[in-house]
């Protein structure tokens, strides 16, 4: 197995003909241009808006600010893929749950299919975590100082209706990038809740079924041993852990920093 995006789709076809559904059933592609068009019409639309009513932004040269614009994209659609690796397996994860409670199902096989859609799924989110960890960063201290700038001493409130809304779109724009970058650890979590379904449809069947309970129970261990449940170079959670640590640690700079400045 490779590592990219189109070799992860067809290692998952594969594995949609083990379990007889239809890849194509999924939708997934329609999804991903739809979430794309939606992404390049919002930067387009921040992009001529900070034009239109900032005179610092147009005071520096077009081909600058285009520029800065295309990284932020390039960077939301890197996540939107990454994003799209664990959606991707939670459709089929939910697929698989439900061709795991048929009772004329090999649970070995099953077993080694669980196995694979793991490692694939291990596999391809490597080729990711960098541009996460990069977009944390920058991102994070992005939000931190546009929500500690309007607490400064020199910080001049909006006195203009212009002014107002050129506001409200700096903080729409902040609060997009936010949404973007927890958008893999929301897909990430829904693959591990899926996960905790698959393993109780599991004990499920093994009440029911003693004629393979050795062979459940050794698959049950698996799942237990390998929940699917990710970090990002160990550090970071991809879950819905991680919105809530990022805006402790924001309210707790701000928070800092608003003590400092008025020392």
């Amino acid at each position: 197995m490779k590592n990219t995006f189109h070799d992860y789709q067809i290692e998952l076809y594969s594995f949609d003909a083990e379990i007889f559904v239809d890849s194509y059933s999924y939708n997934v592609e329609y999804k991903i241009i739809v979430w794309f068009a939606m992404l390049v019409m919002y930067r387009c639309g921040s992009f001529a808006t900070f034009y239109a009513l900032s005179l610092d932004f147009i005071q520096f040269p077009l081909y600058n600010q285009v520029l800065y614009y295309l990284v932020l994209l390039a960077s939301d659609i890197v996540l939107l893929v990454y994003a799209y690796v664990f959606s991707y397996a939670y459709e089929r994860m939910k697929s698989f749950t439900l061709f795991v409670k048929k009772d004329d199902v090999d649970i070995v096989s099953c077993h080694y299919l669980y196995k694979n859609l793991a490692e694939m799924v291990e596999k391809v989110k490597k080729s990711f975590d960098l541009v996460l960890i990069l977009t944390l960063l920058a991102n994070t201290t992005d939000a931190i100082l546009h929500v500690y700038y309007p607490f400064a001493d020199k910080a001049p409130l909006p006195n203009t209706l212009k002014e107002t809304f050129y506001a409200i779109v700096a903080y729409a724009v902040v609060a997009q990038q936010l949404l973007i970058l927890f958008f893999p650890a929301f897909t990430a979590g829904l693959l591990a809740d899926q996960v905790e379904k698959l393993r109780l449809a599991l004990y499920d069947r093994l009440i029911k079924d003693n004629s393979n309970a050795k062979d459940l129970k050794r698959f049950v261990g698996y799942v237990d041993g390998r929940p699917l449940r990710f970090r990002v170079w160990c550090v970071v959670p991809l879950d819905w852990r991680l919105p809530v640590i990022v805006i402790n640690i924001s309210i707790t700079y701000i928070i800092v920093m608003i003590q400092f400045m008025r020392k």
